[in-house]
C-alpha cells in the first residue's frame, strides 16, 4: 500500500527486471564504471540503480524495472530522483499499468544529457484514485558509452487516509476480498472499506475487530465463531444486523446502533448488555 518508498539499499527490493527488454538495471554504489557519465554516489543511502551504456549495451538497448502492485488512495503522487549525464545519453520514461502489467500507459519521458546532478520528478496520480497499479521505469541507450542513467529514492505519497487493522487475520480477510493487497501490514485504505454494506468475517480466528469503526456504510456484520473478547460497533450507525455469536465476548457496545433490528450474541461470556 501507499505510502511507499524504495531506495534499492538491498538490491531490487520488491521490484523486478523487465523480461522483455535488452539488458538489466544494475544495483550499484559509488561511481559508475565509465568516466564522464553516471553519478558518483547515490542520492539517498548508499545504493542506486543504473544502466551501464558501454559495449555491448549500445546502441538503442532498453532496460526496464517493474514495481510491485501499489494500492493507491486519492491525490497520490509518484516521485523519484534520476541522473542522466553524458554526451551520449538516451532516454528515460515511466509507464503505469492498471491491469497488473498486461498493458502500459506512458506517464512521463525525458531524453538527453541533463547535467551531472540528481534531479527530482513528481508525477500526479490523481486519475488513478483507488486503483491498484504497477509502474515501469524504462531507460534506453543511444549510440555512445557516455550514456549511463540512474534512478534512486522512489516514493508514492499522499495516498489518503488509512485505517489501522492490527489483527492480521482480519486484514487477511480484506486482502482475500480484494479490499487490500499484498501481505498484512496493519493498515488498509479507508476509501476501500468505507462503502462496504455487508461483511462476513465468521470462522476466521479473529481476536480483534479494531478498524470496524471505519466501515461507515456497514448494514450487515457476521463476525461469529471467532476469538473476540470485546466488540465495539457504536460507530457503525447504519448497522441493522449483527451476528457475533460463539466468541468469547465479555464486552459488547451497540450504543450507537439505533437502526439495529437483529442481534445474535449467543455463546459468549456477557453478563450484561445495554440495548436501550
Amino acid at each position: 500500500n501507499a505510502p511507499y518508498q524504495e531506495s534499492f539499499e538491498d538490491g531490487l527490493g520488491d521490484w523486478i527486471q523487465d523480461a522483455d527488454d535488452d539488458m538489466d538495471w544494475i544495483n550499484h554504489t559509488g561511481q559508475t564504471v565509465t568516466t564522464s557519465t553516471g553519478p558518483t554516489a547515490a542520492v539517498d543511502g548508499q545504493q542506486y540503480m543504473y544502466i551501464e551504456s558501454s559495449h555491448p549495451n549500445h546502441p538503442n538497448k532498453t532496460a526496464g524495472l517493474i514495481s510491485p502492485c501499489i494500492n493507491l488512495g486519492f491525490d497520490s503522487e509518484l516521485s523519484f530522483q534520476y541522473h542522466m549525464y553524458g554526451a551520449g545519453t538516451g532516454g528515460l520514461s515511466v509507464d503505469v499499468s492498471t491491469d497488473f502489467g498486461v498493458t502500459w500507459v506512458p506517464l512521463w519521458t525525458i531524453s538527453g544529457d541533463q547535467g551531472n546532478l540528481w534531479h527530482i520528478e513528481t508525477l500526479d496520480l490523481s486519475v488513478f484514485t483507488n486503483d491498484i497499479v504497477k509502474f515501469r521505469i524504462m531507460a534506453n541507450t543511444a549510440d555512445s558509452e557516455l550514456g549511463d542513467i540512474a534512478i534512486d529514492n522512489v516514493q508514492i505519497n499522499g495516498s489518503g487516509p488509512t485505517t489501522a487493522i492490527p489483527d492480521t487475520n482480519f486484514e487477511q480477510v480484506m486482502i482475500d476480498m480484494g479490499y487490500d493487497i499484498g501481505t498484512p501490514d496493519g493498515t488498509v485504505p479507508t476509501i476501500n472499506i468505507s462503502s462496504i454494506s455487508s461483511l462476513d468475517v465468521s470462522f476466521r480466528n479473529i481476536a480483534d475487530l479494531t478498524g470496524i469503526e471505519d466501515f461507515a456504510a456497514l448494514d450487515t456484520l457476521n463476525c461469529g465463531q471467532n476469538q473476540l473478547t470485546s466488540l465495539d460497533v457504536s460507530n457503525n450507525t447504519a448497522l441493522t444486523y449483527l451476528d457475533c455469536g460463539f466468541n468469547q465476548l465479555t464486552s459488547l457496545d451497540v450504543s450507537g446502533c439505533t437502526a439495529l433490528t437483529s442481534l445474535n450474541c449467543y455463546g459468549n461470556q456477557l453478563t450484561s448488555l445495554d440495548v436501550s
